[in-house]
Formats: C-alpha cells, sequence, structure tokens
C-alpha cells in the first residue's frame, strides 16, 4: 500500500492511498465489501493525525475523489456492494465522496485522493481513534472487515450510515457498469465533468494501458502528454482554469528511471502549457502504465454543467467527430496513423469555451463519444433531441 503525507499546495491540503489486488490484498469474491472498506480505512489512516478531533470525527470537512479499476467479471449486486462500502465508511469518519472515475479492468484497484480547502489540526486526537488507526497501518490483510473493531463512537454512526444507505438507495437503469457504479455514489454533482465547491472545480479521472491506450501506440511522451490533455479537457469543459495537478502513476518493472524521468517532463511540460502552476507526482510500481490525475481549477464567471438544457436549445460540438474512432480502429488493426491525429494529442478549446460560455446554457466532454453523451444528457435533464442533418 502506497503511502504519501499530507502535502498543502495553493491553499488545498491533500494526500493520496491506493490499494491494488495482489499488491495489498487477495481478491475473495465474498469479500468486495470488506475489501473496499478496509481499503478506504487503511488509505484514509495513512495521515489520520491531521484529520482526526477530540469531537468524535474530524476537525474539519475532508473530500475525496477515487479512481477504480473494477473487474470485469463483477455484477451489479458486487459493484453495489462495492459502492454502499465506499460511502458509509466514508461518512462514519465525515469524509464526502465527491466525484470518481471507473474503468473495467482485470483487477481491482482502488485509488483515492484526499483533500480539504482550509487548514485542519492535528492536536487533541481522540486517542482510541489515533489507536485503530495505527492498528490499521500494522496490518496488511485488508480482506475482513469487522464493525466491532471500530471505536464504539463509530459503531453506531457506522449502522446509521448503513440504514441511511438503504434507505436513499435509488435504484439505477445504467446499463453500462461503470456508468451503474458511480451512480451508487450519493453526492448530487456526481455524473459531471467535475465538481464545484466554492470557487474551485475538483476532477479525477483515469488513463490506463491496455483500457485506453496500448503501449505500442505511442511514445512515452505521446502517453504522458495525452494523459494531461483528456484529464484538462474535464476542467475546460466546466469553463474553468485548472491551476494544480497530482498524479498518481503506476508502472511495471520494465520502466527505467530514464523512462520515468521521459513521462515526468511530459506531464509537467503540458501542465505548464495550459496555466497549471504546480503539479506533484506520486509514483508507485503497479502491473501497468496507468495515470490517476486529479486536478483542481479556478471557476470562470459562468461554469458550465450537463443540467441546464433547455427546450429550443440548439446543440454544438467543437472539431471533427469520428476521426479518433477511425484511428482507434487502425491502430487496433495494427496499421499506422498520422503523426498530427487527434488521437495521439487532442485538441482542446480553451479560449472558444471561455468565450461562449456567456452564451451557454450546459457543456461537457464528449470524449466518450457524442452519442453516449447525448444519453446522458437526456436523462439529465429529461429531454430528447431532434438532428437538424445527418452527422
Amino acid at each position: 500500500m502506497k503511502k504519501h503525507t499530507i502535502q498543502t499546495c495553493d491553499q488545498i491540503q491533500y494526500f493520496s492511498g491506493s490499494c491494488c489486488q495482489d499488491q495489498d490484498f487477495a481478491l475473495n469474491c465474498k469479500a468486495y465489501e470488506s475489501i473496499a472498506h478496509k481499503a478506504f480505512l487503511a488509505s484514509f489512516s495513512k495521515n489520520q493525525s491531521a484529520f482526526c478531533s477530540d469531537k468524535n470525527h474530524l476537525s474539519t470537512k475532508i473530500f475525496a475523489l477515487l479512481s477504480i479499476k473494477l473487474p470485469k467479471h463483477l455484477d451489479k449486486v458486487s459493484l453495489k456492494a462495492i459502492a454502499k462500502a465506499l460511502e458509509t465508511t466514508a461518512k462514519i469518519l465525515n469524509v464526502e465522496i465527491i466525484g470518481g472515475d471507473t474503468v473495467a479492468a482485470a483487477k481491482l484497484e482502488f485509488h483515492f485522493v484526499f483533500f480539504s480547502k482550509h487548514q485542519v489540526s492535528s492536536q487533541n486526537i481522540d486517542h482510541d481513534l489515533q489507536n485503530y488507526f495505527l492498528a490499521l497501518k500494522s496490518k496488511n490483510n485488508l480482506e475482513y472487515f469487522d464493525e466491532l473493531s471500530l471505536p464504539k463512537q463509530l459503531q453506531a454512526a457506522y449502522q446509521k450510515a448503513l440504514i441511511d444507505f438503504d434507505t436513499t438507495y435509488k435504484k439505477s437503469k445504467a446499463k453500462d457498469k461503470e456508468d451503474f457504479f458511480i451512480s451508487c455514489l450519493k453526492h448530487k454533482n456526481i455524473g459531471d465533468d467535475g465538481v464545484l465547491i466554492d470557487d474551485m472545480i475538483y476532477a479525477m479521472d483515469s488513463f490506463c494501458q491496455d483500457i485506453h491506450f496500448k503501449l505500442h501506440w505511442f511514445n512515452l511522451k505521446q502517453l504522458a502528454t495525452k494523459a494531461m490533455l483528456v484529464n484538462i479537457s474535464d476542467i475546460l469543459a466546466m469553463n474553468a482554469k485548472a491551476n494544480f495537478a497530482l498524479v498518481i502513476l503506476t508502472y511495471s518493472d520494465d520502466f527505467s528511471q530514464a523512462n520515468l524521468a521521459d513521462i515526468e517532463q511530459a506531464l509537467r511540460q503540458t501542465a505548464a502549457d495550459y496555466g497549471i502552476k504546480t503539479l506533484k507526482l506520486e509514483s508507485r510500481k503497479g502491473q501497468s502504465l496507468d495515470f490517476h490525475i486529479f486536478l483542481a481549477g479556478l471557476r470562470q464567471q459562468k461554469v458550465l454543467t450537463r443540467k441546464g438544457v433547455k427546450p429550443k436549445d440548439l446543440l454544438a460540438f467543437t472539431g471533427d467527430l469520428g476521426t479518433c474512432q477511425q484511428d482507434l480502429r487502425k491502430l487496433l488493426r495494427y496499421k499506422s496513423i498520422r503523426a498530427k491525429s487527434k488521437f495521439k494529442q487532442p485538441i482542446l478549446k480553451a479560449k472558444f469555451i471561455h468565450k461562449a460560455s456567456t452564451f451557454l446554457h450546459a457543456g461537457l466532454d464528449i470524449s466518450d463519444g457524442l452519442f453516449k453523451e447525448l444519453h446522458r444528457l437526456s436523462q439529465i435533464n429529461n429531454l430528447g433531441f431532434k438532428f437538424l442533418r445527418l452527422l
């Protein structure tokens, strides 16, 4: 389990934590809920001294964004159990899960970013809670969670959180497993490209080997550049300007220090090109090359979300549709694509979005495909769409 100390940057106090199958736990089909509980607790516990107070839970409001690789074989019952475990564990610790990203993968991985906009005190820590977290840190087995092992002041809160989840849970109609899992989480803004808190927008997304790309398609600098661009796109789509990035990088034993240096250089250069003042890189060995990127951006005058489409609105998109899909098909057939292909290096329309935002009711990134995003817009806004011409 990779552990990082709390850091402060641009008024954001943050730390990350990761728990991965075969490295931090063995996957037991009967223990999904227990693993999710312990993954969250163990990731959070490593910096308990900065977040816990003697007033039962925490000294300030903590938010969490997550990136999860979900095994393809999991059914919706298992997905709901994992979401329930994360939500209830977060609630008893007074942590609010505000969003995240999921991808279908071969193995289960949890990557968390916890953050607060305010300084937190490490004084007057509740000793029972501190001892509980210290005990967690000394154990590597995440397969079993026993609520009776919780400090007494959290056991009642845990039972209440379980009841609250079941009471407020609304059955999702989502057929896509990733969409279904995200719908099980409770925050009202989950489903947008990012989440607005006060004057800041926060987002977290993943770019993973053998899911979003093959290693032989790009050189490492191109991969790192695209990883940053597809994440910056989420912030821009909401009409915000990113100013802070945290990259959780996993890599296999095949990568040398020179390889990692090339990746870091490309990440930092792309971040700087889009005005990101600070980029923090945290890395750990894994089974593949994956980028889990947390971004914080300052809202502009008008925030664009997916909700806000009105009857008789005109829906427009930027760029050319279909070219990335065509190039993807070529690569899957082991054919070459143009050096300037948008699939290799997406083109972001930051200035256009900012200037046009005054006239827009809603906005979103459509990198998942136009028709998939139209379906999401239709569900969120309870509206249908009529095409004025064939695409």
